[in-house]
């Protein structure tokens, strides 16, 4: 299996989420946290089940909660790219795919 590497960006989102659903039950933060933590093991066994776009992007939707995960599998790993909310500034990471090595 393939190492999960979170890019900078996509790990302060992850962290501003947790943050926000914790001040907004608590309890909630966690509970967001091991949606995301499933979401990057079920990535990990098989990455390559869900589409690719044209730029060989992919997109996890996660459980329960209403944001995808945007990866990208690399020959040496998968590379996860934005931790994004579904419904908001859709695209708004597009430019990070460029960017990353």
């Amino acid at each position: 299996m393939k190492p999960v590497k979170l890019i900078h960006e996509a790990e302060t989102e992850l962290r501003e989420a947790v943050l926000y659903y914790e001040e907004q039950q608590g309890g909630l933060g966690a509970e967001f946290i091991r949606e995301i933590r499933t979401a990057l093991q079920m990535i990990q066994r098989a990455p390559e089940m869900w589409p690719a776009s044209a730029r060989g992007m992919r997109r996890y939707l996660v459980a329960r909660f209403p944001f995808l995960v945007h990866y990208r599998v690399e020959s040496e790993r998968i590379l996860v790219v934005a931790i994004a909310h579904g419904h908001r500034k859709p695209g708004y990471w597009t430019d990070r795919v460029r960017g990353t090595n």
